[in-house]
């Protein structure tokens, strides 16, 4: 299924299924299978696997993993964006598939048994202890321990798994309070980073290099918490443009902002995350800082202010046709997934509009995505937007 929605080629798909999470898997360290799963994919393809295999643990309607595999699958997932942070930093913090191994643990809809192993591995997976074990040996271990988790208060349980960054790494959260400049990253910098400065000023920031002085943190706090009068608006996405590209992690490094933060930007200022998204986005030189945005863009909910943005990156090439389609099915299989009549509706109009204004922008990254949407469109043509839409889709095959 995840090879036909393109997310990898079949070659790709026999190496995820085989050689990583093949029958050896089930009796071998868990360290050991995410060591197959990184010598098996190179950093480039690493994100696109991962999602392949988060599509695979959610849709496997041909039973192919069994629960040593899944159990697996769910490590890899955890650890596998992680393996440069340092030991001392939240890791899972940083991790784009976290959400998604959380929501698994909050859901009672989860077997209560993987419910219970993944919970083990958000909490000690960096231990050696979890790394060392094998997923029989951790399903063991967690069918003892699913009563608790079932019968856990959720309000407790999901406290349990929130990782906030540690006292030494700087994020938006910490914006604003006296010790952010004492933070680990920040040792070295003056407390003016804490707040504006004039004009054309240039700052020293963390490493020795002086770039221009074009945002403050309680700016970009400010549009994290609420929409920003359109002045504030422009003269926010100013002072990106202005950012040179040789510095793409200036947010991170100056304001506290990655790609965590990216959703509340989304859903309050669209027009600042369509400008800040084509600055990180166009700097090829930082792959795995892409990878940390594509993530959180094709992760968040489905809403008109993030296919607003995601529209902007699309027409203006900025976002690969990959991610574009791993979108795309991603928001189809949301609207599959909902079991609210009046909410599936609102869903796949959502879409359908969204559809429809590529379309009629001519993006060519909808190409290999026709007979998916068509097949969308079909299923779901009670919708007055989905017949729209196939029928564009019709207009267009024929002209």
């Amino acid at each position: 299924w995840v090879m036909q929605a393109g997310l990898l080629k079949p070659v790709e798909g026999d190496r995820l299924l085989n050689d990583v999470l093949g029958g050896r898997s089930t009796e071998a360290a868990l360290r050991d299978t995410a060591g197959a799963f990184l010598a098996c994919f190179p950093r480039q393809d690493r994100f696109r696997a991962c999602n392949a295999l988060s599509l695979l643990l959610r849709d496997d309607l041909a039973g192919l993993l069994g629960g040593p595999q899944r159990v697996a699958a769910y490590f890899i997932l955890s650890i596998v964006h992680c393996e440069n942070k340092q030991p001392e930093t939240s890791y899972l913090y940083h991790n784009p598939f976290y959400r998604l191994l959380a929501k698994l643990v909050l859901s009672k809809d989860t077997p209560a048994v993987e419910r219970a192993a993944i919970h083990r591995i958000l909490v000690s997976g960096y231990t050696n202890e979890i790394q060392s074990a094998t997923p029989v040996a951790l399903l063991d271990y967690s069918a003892r321990s699913a009563p608790a988790i079932t019968a856990c208060d959720p309000a407790k349980l999901s406290s349990s798994i929130t990782f906030e960054p540690e006292p030494g790494v700087r994020f938006w959260r910490d914006i604003g309070n006296k010790g952010a400049k004492r933070a680990g990253n920040f040792s070295n910098a003056s407390s003016q980073h804490a707040r504006s400065a004039p004009g054309g000023r240039s700052l020293e920031a963390p490493g020795g290099r002086e770039v221009p002085w074009n945002l403050s943190s309680e700016t970009i706090e400010e549009a994290l918490r609420a929409p920003l009068l359109p002045s504030r608006q422009q003269d926010l996405i100013s002072r990106i443009k202005a950012q040179p590209h040789s510095d793409p992690q200036f947010t991170r490094e100056l304001c506290g902002f990655d790609s965590t933060c990216l959703p509340l930007l989304v859903e309050n200022n669209p027009p600042v995350a369509v400008e800040l998204l084509r600055k990180v986005l166009g700097a090829g030189q930082l792959q795995d800082l892409m990878l940390e945005y594509f993530a959180a863009l094709v992760g968040m909910e489905m809403s008109v202010h993030a296919m607003e943005v995601f529209k902007a990156l699309i027409c203006d090439s900025s976002i690969p046709t990959d991610i574009t389609n791993l979108y795309i099915t991603n928001c189809i299989a949301k609207c599959h997934g909902v079991k609210d009549t009046y909410m599936q509706n609102r869903l796949v109009r959502l879409l359908s509009v969204f559809l429809q204004s590529l379309v009629r922008s001519k993006s060519a990254q909808l190409r290999d995505m026709v007979i998916e949407i068509q097949s969308f469109c079909i299923e779901f043509s009670r919708v007055k937007e989905a017949a729209t839409l196939f029928r564009m889709l019709k207009t267009i095959e024929q002209a």
